[in-house]
């Protein structure tokens, strides 16, 4: 690798100061001495619209300035980037500004005049800080596609999540796809829509055929993830029409044995054998999805899975399952630790289920208890028998009690309770003829329905089921 050329950035600042002497002497310095970009304005509203433009690593703010000043600020942003450093500058200090910066939250507090040596020491401290802080609970996420806009159609909208909450993510594409002739087409595609998701992306250079669930496709994906490091990986399901799909499944398995957290996405082509687990509230997102998606529509054949309305068909069809209107499902290989949970994204309403946290905005939530399956003792198709299967059978003896109050009910301890298969007995009797109107055909029954005569008519001379008594064991038995 050729490292040859211009140091690396060290970071982004921005500065906001209406005082032209300082700011300029901040900015040159951040740049010749700190290799930062730094992009320097003299007012707050200023300041503000280009937030948008970061991530930023700091912001040195004046305290007195017209407008809004440095504490008006630091409120704003913190309610835009509550994990972005502001470090407040002013040349009349006092306590009790001081105190007032520090209470909401400002990250220091400098004081004009300072030296350029005092001033980077500051400056360094307060970046490594603050990205110390955001690496603690950023995600590195990783989605891997056989295909450039599988990933896209399965993914987008919980990629476009991550990337709202600060994570990091990045996607790979093992191949091109057929025809040899489209990959070009493909792959403006690709890039266009990790545009749209703000990811990074990885085109492999696999040709169709060889996407395999051994090597080389094991190599490539083992590659990627010793560069990025995910602690989050999405991708394809086994339980799919595809071959490609599948190999790319099971090579994703062994190569990502070391990420604690893998999803399998539903792509365009899944088997009805596809039982997702866990669910991605995308109602924010879903928008910027049907860009990303749409990146690849002009490609031939118009495929009808890249359709907006099925795409929100889909994504409404899933939220059953989960907090929001729409969703994406994931069937979970691995789920070692929960995925961080940040505080003000996803859709209104939503929540880790069992916590009891509403609009905490989980990236992944997994299936709500009041929407699996019925348990034992739980209602359900056949609930009734759930129900009695939840209480069981008792011990010997109160199966035993319950027994003799039945027979009770029923009229002496000569009578059978419902559900005991003993018949009682009868005298033999002629079989005669065989079967007809009279005596001898006639098949005879106790008060319970149950047989007692010699037999079915036309069985002339079956012998009756013998009694209780005559096998030495109780009249009544539990069933």
């Amino acid at each position: 690798m050729d490292e040859s050329g211009p140091a690396p950035v060290r970071g982004r600042i921005l500065v906001i100061d209406d005082d032209l002497v300082f700011g300029r002497w901040a900015a040159q310095l951040l740049r010749a001495e700190g290799r930062f970009e730094t992009r320097y304005v003299t007012d707050a509203a200023t300041g503000l619209e280009n937030l948008d433009d970061g991530p930023w690593d700091l912001v040195l703010t004046d305290l007195e300035m017209p407008g809004m000043n440095g504490l008006e600020l630091l409120d704003r942003i913190g309610q835009l980037e509550p994990d972005l450093p502001v470090a407040i500058i002013t040349g009349h200090a006092t306590v009790d500004r001081a105190v007032t910066a520090f209470r909401k939250s400002a990250a220091e507090f400098i004081q004009k005049p300072i030296s350029a040596t005092d001033f980077m020491i500051a400056v360094q401290g307060l970046v490594q800080r603050g990205r110390e802080t955001r690496a603690a609970d950023r995600e590195i996420v990783l989605a891997v596609g056989a295909h450039p806009d599988d990933v896209e159609i399965g993914a987008a909208g919980t990629l476009l999540a991550h990337k709202s909450a600060g994570d990091s993510v990045a996607i790979l594409a093992l191949t091109g796809g057929r025809p040899p002739g489209a990959q070009v087409r493909r792959a403006r595609g690709a890039q266009h829509a990790a545009g749209i998701i703000g990811a990074r992306l990885v085109l492999g250079e696999l040709d169709d055929a060889d996407i395999a669930e051994r090597e080389p496709t094991i190599g490539v994906i083992e590659d990627v993830i010793a560069r990025i490091r995910p602690t989050v990986l999405y991708t394809h399901s086994i339980h799919d029409v595809h071959q490609a799909h599948r190999n790319t499944h099971q090579a994703v398995i062994v190569a990502a044995r070391q990420v604690g957290r893998l999803y399998c996405f539903q792509s365009a082509t899944p088997t009805v054998d596809f039982r997702p687990t866990h669910f991605s509230v995308i109602d924010s997102h879903v928008s910027r999805k049907l860009a990303a998606v749409d990146a690849f529509a002009d490609e031939p054949p118009h495929d009808d899975y890249l359709q907006p309305d099925l795409v929100v068909s889909t994504a409404r069809y899933w939220s059953r399952f989960c907090g929001g209107s729409l969703a994406e499902p994931f069937e979970a290989v691995r789920d070692r630790a929960p995925v961080r949970v940040p505080a003000g994204t996803g859709s209104p309403g939503t929540g880790l289920p069992g916590t009891g946290l509403p609009g905490t905005g989980a990236i992944i939530q997994g299936i709500p208890a009041d929407r699996s399956a019925p348990g034992p003792g739980e209602p359900g198709p056949g609930g009734q028998r759930h129900r009695r299967a939840a209480r069981g059978r008792g011990t010997a003896a109160q199966r035993g009690a319950a027994t003799a109050r039945r027979a009770d009910r029923l009229g002496g301890a000569d009578a059978h309770p419902a559900g005991v298969c003993h018949h009682r007995a009868a005298a033999p009797r002629d079989p005669g003829p065989g079967p007809g109107r009279g005596q001898a055909g006639r098949v005879h029954r106790d008060r319970r329905g149950h047989r007692t005569g010699p037999g079915h008519p036309g069985e002339p001379g079956r012998a009756a089921h013998p009694s209780a008594a005559e096998r030495g064991q109780p009249r009544h038995r539990a069933a």
